[in-house]
């Protein structure tokens, strides 16, 4: 029984490692977005559709990857909740 319970906490751990692992991927693809975003919003009110069409395309190219990267963190938190219901991303 105790070996069962130590491949589930194996499990879940290379789970919380996983989690990590993206939102490093997410937080490098928002460092890159995040700026682009920030001068097209500070700029919105002077810009012409098309230069504002520009910026969208240019976050766009830059947020690649990060629908799929949200999605497979949502199911990995979701993976890992307690029966209280609480996420836990730390090792117990």
């Amino acid at each position: 029984m105790s070996d069962i319970k130590a491949q589930l906490e194996q499990m879940k751990n290379l789970q919380r490692a996983r989690f990590h692992e993206l939102d490093t991927q997410r937080n490098a693809i928002l460092a890159v977005s995040g700026p682009i975003r920030a001068e097209r919003d500070a700029n919105i009110d002077d810009l012409t559709p098309r230069q504002r069409a520009e910026y969208d395309a240019r976050i766009k190219e830059a947020e690649q990857g990060l629908y799929e990267i949200e999605v497979e963190r949502g199911e990995l938190a979701r993976a890992l909740r307690g029966p209280d219901g609480k996420t836990r991303l730390r090792p117990a």
